[in-house]
């Protein structure tokens, strides 16, 4: 940890230390636990805290016997806390990398779905025309890519929110192709593309309400009249396994088809112009970027086309899955018109 000291005259002393004091406990919300993480004494890390709130002049938590809770003041100063511990860990990263004690190291955080599919084939060419520089790839969900750029825990971040224009710079990379994914004895199997409106009435397996693509995807499938079916995942494996033994169908976006692959299901597009999911490039704002990173932000602009698809990933067909469907119109044995049935029939 950085324990440089940030002062302003007699009256202002307060070092990096005691503010990341403060944000763990503001995000663990326990004395104990804070401590703990803190590696220090519970009676030592109360008396930093203590000296933080004597030198704001404000009570920055209010205690109970089980946990904390920010005041009003303690909310205030947690948007400051952040915004100066970032400053910290951005500044020494480009120092360090200037001052050559370091190597050109560039942290990324990106949806899991994309380090599985695009992003890698961008770092191994960026990587060939760039050999000292080495990669930290995060794979994060749409929240959690926005609060580690916000706190500088990577250098940039590739996600489907452009995140408050207040906090983050945000330009648009791609647009990403979204389609359908169904068993393969599913009657829209024999589609090579289809319609939103055809998905009227179909059970729906969704992703996380908490997440991007169900924020998405949403309010369309509510206007076409789908279902949802209850079963929500974290996922697009999860979902893709769900499918493939007859648990409703589902949406994904086109990197997730790597993920989706597998014998007994069929991922179709979805050709309405607005079937797709925007994907930034994001950073703190007003933030310049390392050497290193602007690099690999400037290459990876360069390397996007207008739209990500299953075609332009080069993506293996489903083992088997279209010939099942064919010698098998029922439904290939054992597969998800067999499952279905076989749970009819037990009901």
């Amino acid at each position: 940890m950085v324990d440089d000291f940030l002062s302003s005259g007699s009256n202002l002393n307060l070092s990096i230390r005691l503010i990341e004091a403060f944000l763990t406990l503001a995000r663990t919300k326990q004395f104990s636990i804070a401590a703990e993480q803190f590696n220090v004494t519970a009676s030592a890390f109360s008396q930093m805290i203590a000296r933080l709130e004597e030198v704001v002049g404000a009570r920055l938590f209010e205690r109970s016997t089980r946990s904390v809770e920010l005041t009003r003041e303690g909310e205030v100063f947690a948007r400051g806390a952040h915004r100066i511990t970032a400053e910290v860990r951005a500044t020494l990263r480009q120092v360090r990398e200037i001052a050559g004690s370091e190597p050109r190291i560039v942290a990324i955080a990106a949806p899991p779905a994309f380090c599985g599919a695009w992003l890698p084939k961008q770092m191994e060419a960026i990587k060939k025309k760039h050999p000292s520089l080495l990669f930290r790839l995060h794979d994060a969900f749409s929240n959690d890519c926005l609060a580690m750029v916000r706190n500088a825990s990577v250098d940039f971040g590739l996600n489907s929110v452009a995140g408050d224009a207040n906090e983050y710079d945000a330009t648009l990379l791609v647009n990403e192709r979204m389609y359908v994914i169904c068993p393969a004895d599913d009657k829209l199997a024999a589609n090579s593309s289809i319609e939103l409106k055809e998905l009227a009435g179909r059970e729906i397996t969704h992703m996380l309400p908490s997440g991007s693509m169900w924020q998405r995807i949403h309010p369309w499938l509510a206007e076409v009249g789908a279902i949802e079916n209850g079963i929500h995942v974290t996922h697009m494996g999860t979902l893709a396994g769900l499918v493939a033994s007859g648990f409703g169908i589902g949406v994904i976006p086109a990197t997730a088809a790597s993920l989706s692959v597998r014998p007994g299901v069929k991922i179709i597009r979805i050709r309405d112009p607005k079937a797709f999911r925007p994907i930034y490039l994001i950073k703190r704002k007003n933030s310049p970027l390392s050497a290193g990173a602007q690099l690999v932000w400037n290459q990876l602009l360069a390397a996007a086309t207008n739209e990500i698809t299953m075609e332009s990933l080069d993506l293996p067909d489903p083992p088997a899955a279209a010939e099942s469907a064919e010698d098998h119109p029922q439904g290939p044995p054992g597969g998800a018109g067999a499952r279905r049935a076989r749970r009819e029939a037990g009901r």
